[in-house]
């Protein structure tokens, strides 16, 4: 008896210091690992969940939404598979409206069996909230198919204007062979704009231009800050940021640049490399040791105090997670701590770090079919104890927000 009030002590303590936040690693951030919550999925590739709800909701490329509440539940929310995969094809994307919880309306992005990429909005079924009604698909934009399967974008988001943003990349092959980046002709290469709350579909409005593939990209829900991580060619891959406050037009510079790197320069009156009209990166990383593609990302706003305001992004190839201070400009790796409560998994390729609706962090394996929580570490915490933190934090997280 006396051993297990021992043991009921320690889990306590240990609680308490996990979700007060205790442990400081040496870099001066909070000290974290990641656990795996989800397994034996079919290539996840992004989490989201509606602002303040416990739920998660992972994607899969072939075409499921599927909800982990204690467990992925074996019905799927949404279920529109199977769609072709070839190259970078499928169910990509996901974003809940900001008054989903009266709406009901939510937003996916795929590209469909003729390789168009869509964007369609859903209603969640009248008699049970985990479960999409099939029948509401309405389209909100289509973008006819480039003839190559790659460099879609992935991600549709809702800015701070209460927009749909969509990014697409350049519509694929090497070299931009259309110059679709730099083309004002095409919607190719652009964030995009959409207005779901008129008629649909929608009419893109071209926000931004110079993009090769911002396959990830996420709206700092404190600031309304834009954040890409656009995926490089040959050499670098980029993070790009847009305040909240700037509404100027912004070209970044594909395939005119690639990163800070001059690559293929169009003739007049394109800018030429590293012309003042050219929006350069804030952070940018080689392919040396093997990496090969960035993958965003989010600022975290979760309840881990020494990790708020930091950007959050990882390489497909190297399963390596950094993050990067806006504020000071340094960038830090922080694989190896997050790696420390795997526990046996093993993180094949990250293909999204994503928040869910208390904007704490998920890393998604595509093909490993996982998805890990960044958790704050204390007290050694075992890899037993940790399925109970996601919960923990989630209830602590409402409490702290209900007195802001």
């Amino acid at each position: 008896m006396a051993g297990l009030r021992s043991i009921a002590h320690v889990f306590v303590v240990c609680t308490f210091a996990v979700v007060g936040l205790l442990s400081v690693a040496a870099n001066g951030h909070a000290e974290m690992s990641a656990i795996q919550i989800a397994s034996g999925l079919s290539f996840p590739v992004y989490v989201a969940s509606p602002r303040g709800d416990p739920r998660l909701f992972i994607v899969e490329r072939a075409g499921k939404i599927k909800i982990l509440e204690g467990g992925v539940k074996p019905t799927p929310f949404l279920d529109i598979s199977p769609l072709p995969m070839p190259g970078e094809r499928g169910l990509l994307g996901l974003a809940f409206a900001p008054n989903y919880a009266v709406s009901g309306f939510f937003y996916i992005y795929y590209t469909n069996a003729t390789g168009d990429s869509v964007v369609a909005r859903y209603h969640v079924s009248a008699a049970n909230p985990d479960v999409a009604d099939p029948a509401s698909r309405t389209v909100v934009l289509t973008v006819p198919y480039t003839g190559y399967d790659n460099h879609k974008g992935g991600t549709v988001a809702f800015g701070p204007d209460g927009f749909l943003y969509l990014g697409l990349g350049d519509g694929g092959s090497e070299d931009d062979p259309f110059d679709n980046g730099q083309s004002d002709s095409t919607l190719w290469g652009k964030m995009l704009r959409l207005n779901v709350s008129g008629a649909l579909p929608a009419t893109p409005v071209v926000r931004a231009k110079g993009l090769r593939n911002p396959y990830r990209f996420s709206f700092d829900r404190e600031t309304g800050d834009l954040w890409i991580a656009d995926v490089g060619q040959d050499t670098l891959e980029e993070v790009d940021h847009q305040l909240a406050s700037d509404s100027t037009f912004h070209n970044y510079g594909w395939r005119i640049m690639e990163g800070t790197n001059c690559f293929i320069a169009d003739p007049p009156p394109a800018p030429a490399c590293n012309s003042p009209a050219l929006t350069l990166p804030v952070t940018e990383y080689d392919h040396s040791a093997g990496k090969c593609a960035i993958i965003g990302g989010a600022l975290y706003r979760g309840i881990i105090a020494g990790e708020n305001g930091l950007y959050f992004y990882g390489d497909l190839c190297t399963a390596q997670v950094w993050t990067y201070d806006p504020a000071t400009g340094q960038t830090v790796e922080r694989t190896a701590e997050l790696k420390t409560a795997l526990s046996g998994a093993t993180l094949q390729g990250i293909v999204a770090i994503a928040e869910d609706g208390a904007g704490e962090l998920y890393i998604v394996d595509g093909s490993g079919g996982q998805v890990f929580r960044i958790y704050p570490q204390a007290c050694g915490l075992g890899f037993e104890l940790a399925p109970i933190v996601p919960p923990l934090l989630w209830l602590r997280g409402r409490r702290m927000r209900k007195r802001e």
